[in-house]
């Protein structure tokens, strides 16, 4: 191969390089972005998640804690809704946006809250998390489908808000 045709070879790839890297860091946050406000969606910067649900109404505001934690294994990310009425959660590689239902309580306490993700969905795919008080923090515990709490999933709330 002649030094002329390797030059262009790594031109050729250096270009190709290049655009697919443009193409992750900048046209794809991009092209969701354009994607959501098209749709009429408010498209959530820090969550990167595009949200038709709270476009115009002021009652579905996302300014509660942030818990952090693990759920199935998996380090999760999770905010209520001010209405309570729906949930944000980001478990890498998704960002999840779903309807949340609040149940009064839970074994032997009657004023315990139990909030239920996927509250429509098939009883399966629905995540039940109990609040919970430590010290000063709140910890939603995980409740899994034998009514037992599984105290290795725990979604403890951050000092700061998101």
């Amino acid at each position: 191969m002649k030094a002329r045709d390797s030059f262009w070879l790594a031109v050729t790839a250096l270009t190709g390089a290049a655009s697919a890297a443009a193409y992750f860091l900048w046209v794809q946050n991009f092209i969701a972005i354009d994607r959501c406000m098209d749709a009429g969606g408010a498209y959530d910067m820090a969550w990167q998640v595009c949200d038709k649900s709270n476009a115009e109404s002021i009652s579905t505001q996302f300014t509660g804690p942030v818990y952090v934690g693990t759920i199935d294994g998996q380090s999760v990310r999770l905010q209520l809704r001010d209405d309570a009425l729906g949930y944000r959660m980001i478990a890498p590689p998704l960002r999840i946006l779903g309807d949340l239902n609040t149940l009064r309580g839970f074994e032997r306490d009657d004023n315990a809250v139990v909030y239920v993700l996927n509250a429509s969905g098939e009883e399966a795919r629905q995540i039940r998390l109990l609040l919970t008080k430590t010290g000063t923090r709140d910890e939603l515990v995980r409740i899994g489908p034998d009514d037992k709490l599984h105290t290795k999933e725990v979604l403890r709330a951050t000092l700061g808000k998101s």
